[in-house]
């Protein structure tokens, strides 16, 4: 946009949510606007074009107008920031106007986007070797999803241990985090109890029940908050706030659901480290494949499952193992079967999607938890996977194979999540038997359509390998 080129065309269309009337007001302050920048007035400019975004949040000219003067008085960050709204906008706008079949299709790629960013973002939680570094690295990546400026994390008061309250600013974005601010915020989570969604205040410094604070949140630029519990085990951590410096993003609902879903694995990731701290025979790494051990699975299936729940998505999980493994330590040793598992377990974490949680159970058991898949598909990679295992692992020259059994999550009004995750386990057990018992070296699972259960192939088929390429005992 360059200056001369901001004043609109009365006959352009009017804006779909603007009356005439509203119309007509907009075009004459976006004159002014215009000769406020012909005469580099930018400070004035600003504070008209904010005036108009708070009143029409989706007024693309006045965003576009904004976007300008930031750039043009050095505020790189809120130029880019506003840039990506302006584009996002466009795009929404564009939406509107596809076909029906377009707009399906489209709707499938905005939800693998949105997967891929939260695979991304659960990926970085767990990487963390520390509760500090867990949250500045959780926070950086928070804050440029999410188009904030500030990430802060307030523990419960008995569930500090010790531990001082943390913040990670963006950019050029002073600190807030002081007694008057964490008193605001305090005042804020108890009037604000629930625990089903994030609770948000936009715009913060006209929120009648942060009024009180009025002159802190202007002070420190603060103009929309979100936040929600860490909770673990039905005991909060504390609470993860974000908060907007500029007054002129609204947080869509994917982005509440993405910082809700980031919130419970963070409660997880914290607990996991702080037990690790406190009790280091409870590492969550198996010593021998460097996979997830159980005592951490069972904690990342409990958070898979809750999350599965509240958002209404699928969840599958698999169990497999070795055929015939006592018979390998028995003929080749010990040190043989330590390294078929090795190597199942790089397998594993090397060949399975993105997302997908992989961990050793215990002995020779291994177990794969597929979020927002169905079972279905969840048969399909594990028969890639049982055909990848046959061709690579071998002993003596002797191939090696896998069994596996699959389940997927089923929800109701009465059982507790720990009931629903052990029956998961339990039903994904019986069909990894079943597929022992029908020949091993196969994929085990009941489709939930009610289909023959004798019928326990996947669409592609059972791939058994031929009794030559079994190992001979």
């Amino acid at each position: 946009m360059r200056l001369g080129t901001l004043k609109l065309n009365a006959a352009a269309p009017r804006h779909p949510m603007l009356s005439a009337f509203e119309e007509n007001e907009l075009l004459d302050l976006m004159s002014d606007v215009e000769l406020l920048l012909k005469y580099r007035n930018y400070s004035e400019a600003s504070v008209r074009l904010q005036q108009v975004m708070e009143e029409h949040p989706d007024y693309l000219p006045a965003k576009e107008a904004l976007q300008e003067v930031y750039r043009l008085t050095g505020q790189a960050k809120r130029a880019q920031d506003l840039e990506k709204e302006v584009r996002a906008l466009s795009d929404q706008r564009a939406k509107t106007q596809l076909s029906p079949a377009a707009k399906e299709e489209y709707a499938k790629i905005e939800r693998r986007q949105f997967a891929e960013k939260v695979d991304g973002l659960i990926r970085i939680i767990y990487q963390g070797q520390s509760l500090e570094e867990t949250f500045e690295t959780t926070a950086t990546e928070l804050l440029s999803l999410l188009k904030a400026d500030r990430c802060l994390l307030v523990f419960a008061e008995d569930a500090r241990h010790g531990q001082s309250d943390l913040e990670c600013c963006a950019k050029d974005v002073d600190s807030c985090l002081d007694e008057g601010v964490t008193e605001l915020l305090q005042v804020w989570f108890r009037e604000n109890p629930r625990f089903d969604s994030p609770i948000v205040s936009q715009p913060a410094q006209r929120d009648p029940g942060l009024a009180l604070f009025r002159h802190r949140l202007a002070q420190h630029q603060i103009h929309a908050m979100m936040a929600y519990p860490l909770i673990y085990k039905s005991s909060s951590l504390g609470w993860l706030v974000v908060q907007q410096c500029v007054p002129y993003y609204s947080w869509s609902e994917g982005d509440s659901t993405l910082f809700s879903v980031a919130c419970g694995h963070l409660a997880t990731a914290f607990e996991n480290l702080r037990s690790f701290s406190e009790l280091q025979d409870l590492a969550f790494k198996d010593g021998l494949t460097g996979l997830y051990n159980r005592h951490f699975l069972k904690e990342r299936l409990g958070v898979e499952l809750s999350n599965a729940q509240r958002l209404q998505y699928p969840l599958s999980l698999a169990i497999l193992d070795v055929d015939h493994f006592k018979r390998v330590n028995d003929t080749y040793g010990h040190p043989a079967g330590d390294a078929v598992l090795r190597k199942l377990g790089f397998l594993l974490k090397t060949n399975v999607r993105k997302g997908c949680v992989v961990a050793r159970w215990g002995g020779e058991e291994f177990l794969v938890v597929f979020p927002n898949m169905e079972m279905d598909v969840g048969a399909l990679i594990m028969e890639r996977f049982r055909e990848k295992v046959a061709q690579t692992i071998r002993v003596a020259e002797q191939v090696v194979t896998i069994s596996a059994g699959l389940a997927q999550a089923r929800w109701d009004s009465v059982s507790s999540l720990d009931e629903i995750q052990a029956r998961l386990v339990e039903e994904a057990d019986q069909n990894l038997y079943a597929a022992k018992r029908n020949g091993r070296n196969q994929v085990h699972w009941n489709p939930l359509t009610g289909a023959n259960p004798s019928v326990n192939v996947p669409p592609t088929g059972v791939a058994s390998a031929s009794p030559t390429l079994q190992l001979p005992f």
